[in-house]
């Protein structure tokens, strides 16, 4: 800024005229750096926009690859386990086991696909026993905890003339 007091005291009026002269030059100047910084970044954006755009372009297709890869890496171990389990379900094989070599979550999810799958199998290996002993020619009841009948095979119908209907829900006594 002006320093009025200089400015006053000065007493050769064509000091203060030069003065003036150098503050008004000083302000142009600064102002024409100002231009010239906003003109540089100008210049170096024209000059440079091959460049980035290129960097622009670059880090697009990076982001683009790693989306990619991420979505494989955490996509594909649920897909598979998916496919394997559709294709237990449409040939009822529940002796088959999946595989993976992930040591992470997945992994422990697979574990215990298979553990689910092997008490699976085992309850069905011991219907498929109740169901073979369960049509003997042996009358059989199955009651409740209160003695309630829940379910009688045929023989049980053979050998007595009742029908499932109508013991079902009754007492044996």
């Amino acid at each position: 800024g002006i320093d009025l007091l200089e400015f006053a005291a000065s007493k050769n009026m064509l000091a203060a005229q030069k003065m003036l002269v150098n503050i008004y030059k000083d302000g142009l100047l600064s102002q024409d750096k100002n231009a010239k910084k906003v003109k540089q970044w100008e210049d170096i954006i024209k000059k440079d926009i091959f460049v980035l755009i290129s960097i622009l372009v670059f880090t697009l297709i990076l982001s683009y690859l790693m989306a990619i890869a991420y979505a494989r890496k955490f996509t594909n171990p649920i897909l598979d386990l998916v496919n394997f389990l559709e294709k237990v379900e449409l040939t009822d094989s529940l002796n088959k086991r999946t595989k993976t070599e992930e040591d992470n979550e997945y992994g422990k999810l697979y574990d215990e696909i298979n553990r689910m799958l092997e008490r699976i199998e085992s309850s069905h290996k011991i219907l498929k026993i109740a169901a073979v002993t369960f049509e003997t020619q042996n009358g059989i009841t199955i009651t409740d905890k209160d003695q309630k009948i829940l379910l009688v095979n045929k023989a049980f119908s053979k050998i007595t003339g009742y029908t499932s209907d109508e013991v079902v829900g009754l007492t044996p006594k």
